[in-house]
């Protein structure tokens, strides 16, 4: 994120065990902790867009784009292979298995997938 984000969560959100280590208790303020957030989180509505710039960053050395009047939809410069990105699920079109499994090993680079 280009600048932090706060939020107000109560205290009673947080397990004891949570409130106790980190002695919440002495920094709630009528009952709710303020949190500075320096990187994306679940429930962020920058969320989305913050996973995205994160997928550019580390999909475009190996030579995918995003399309340029479609978000999410990405494509191979040299490669017969594009895929979709809707939430946490890829939709794959691809010319034969080595244009498949390029994209896996460039996916596994970085991160953690299941191929179903």
């Amino acid at each position: 994120m280009e600048r932090a984000e706060f939020a107000r969560v109560p205290l009673s959100a947080f397990p004891q065990c949570i409130i106790d280590q980190y002695d919440l208790t002495s920094l709630a303020h009528k009952g709710f902790v303020y949190i500075q957030i320096d990187g994306g989180m679940h429930g962020l509505p920058q969320a989305s867009l913050l996973a995205n710039q994160q997928l550019v960053h580390k999909i475009t050395p190996a030579g995918f784009v995003e399309a340029r009047h479609t978000p999410g939809l990405f494509f191979h410069t040299s490669k017969c292979i594009m895929f979709a990105l809707i939430v946490d699920d890829f939709g794959i079109q691809h010319v034969g298995k080595p244009a498949a499994d390029f994209l896996i090993s460039t996916l596994q680079r970085d991160y953690t997938i299941t191929i179903d």
